[in-house]
């Protein structure tokens, strides 16, 4: 019996033991910025109900010199700094709140780069806490706890008399965060401000189309002169290219079809056929400019170099190679007008890391097009002609970082 009650008491130190061996064998895992965060999301609220604000600071300060600044961290150094009336439009002077090791020089910069960044990175994360499709229980509760943190001392800052506008504006975001108080920045009271500067600069990009370039493009072919013996001919194709801000440019290729409403003569190795076949081939490089743009409309100047050709005859169906190479060619050098209407305009889709944003259209375009097409020993073809084109297109572009995009 005492030997069973002795093995009693020493197995359970034996196990205890035995665990510890084992913990020490294994690899604890490195602290990874998001688990710091998500103690800080938890840490900070309780901290400071209990007056713990140096303890804050140090958690600002271990992370910001092992990982860089941080927008979550970021939005309550600027709230603290209005509470401290140490705010002026930097992002602000920590000297005054973590530590004397970060000038206030370069915390002017980051808030002069990255102010829109944290109102996004806001604007985005601040419902996580009913976002129950991409965050799990857990995570909602955290972060939904932090951010009501955020929200309830801004509102409590907001009862201070004598803020600045930025500081009003900012706090009242805070509290009640919608694009209709980030508008109210557009204000005289705003003027010469940073926060204003930053948010122009953002609504800029916004406004300006650029990115990847594609149209399917489909139009009449109306031949002049001596050239209009050939008919009109519908025709199809495509452009891929790019946009840069009011710049564009594109490589087109065009195929033109049916056959001419009257025979033709064309000398082939001294050989005089006559043909009403006719297809036409469009290959060019072509360029765009906006004149002017009014929401949702634009009127553009169009230009373009390109080679043209003419097939007499079907290399399908004919079995003379003679006649199926043969080809009447010339230059084509054209000028325009195009008129667009975007049926979506700046359409903005939010990735992790960057933004894209879309912009499709319509498109009438009216173009003349010179040209010189020689078919020595056959009928006379010289003359330019007029082109009509309906474009179905759009632009795509992605933005590194963020972006508000107000609309």
């Amino acid at each position: 019996m005492l030997l069973f009650i002795t093995l009693g008491c020493l197995l359970p130190a034996f196990s205890q033991t035995h665990d510890s061996i084992i913990k020490k064998m294994m690899t604890m895992r490195k602290l990874a910025p998001s688990d710091i965060l998500y103690n800080s999301a938890e840490l900070i609220p309780k901290l400071y109900n209990e007056g713990k604000k140096d303890t804050i600071n140090d958690i600002i300060d271990y992370y910001e010199r092992n990982y860089g600044n941080e927008f979550m961290l970021d939005i309550y150094v600027v709230l603290i700094s209005i509470k401290n009336r140490t705010f002026r439009e930097t992002l602000p002077d920590k000297s005054t709140i973590i530590t004397d090791k970060v000038k206030a020089s370069s915390d002017s910069e980051y808030y002069k780069n990255e102010i829109i960044g944290i109102l996004d990175w806001y604007r985005q994360n601040n419902t996580i806490k009913t976002d129950s499709v991409h965050y799990s229980e857990d995570t909602r509760n955290v972060y939904g706890v932090y951010f009501d943190f955020v929200k309830s001392l801004s509102a409590d800052l907001l009862k201070i008399p004598d803020l600045q506008p930025q500081e009003k504006i900012l706090c009242t975001y805070f509290a009640y965060p919608s694009d209709s108080v980030l508008k109210e920045m557009y204000k005289p009271a705003y003027n010469d401000t940073r926060l204003q500067k930053a948010l122009k600069k953002d609504n800029e990009k916004y406004n300006k189309i650029s990115g990847l370039h594609l149209t399917l493009n489909t139009g009449l072919w109306m031949p002049q002169q001596n050239l209009k013996i050939l008919g009109n001919h519908p025709y199809m194709g495509w452009s891929v290219g790019g946009r840069w801000n009011k710049f564009s440019a594109d490589l087109t290729l065009n195929f033109s079809f049916l056959r001419a409403p009257h025979h033709y003569k064309v000398l082939v190795d001294t050989m005089a056929y006559t043909t009403n076949y006719f297809s036409g081939g469009y290959y060019g490089f072509d360029l765009g400019y906006e004149l002017f743009r009014l929401k949702r409309h634009e009127l553009d100047i169009l230009a373009g170099l390109a080679y043209s050709e003419i097939d007499p005859f079907n290399s399908l169906t004919t079995s003379n190679n003679d006649l199926s190479n043969f080809s009447l060619s010339s230059y084509n050098f054209n000028i325009g007008l195009g008129y667009k209407f975007y049926y979506r305009l700046q359409k903005v889709v939010k990735k992790e890391k960057d933004t894209e944003k879309t912009n499709s259209y319509f498109s009438l375009e009216l173009k003349y097009n010179f040209n010189q097409y020689d078919n020595p020993g056959g009928t006379n073809l010289s003359g330019n002609c007029w082109t009509v084109a309906f474009v179905w297109g759009g632009f795509h572009q992605k933005l590194k970082g963020n972006n508000l995009f107000l609309k």
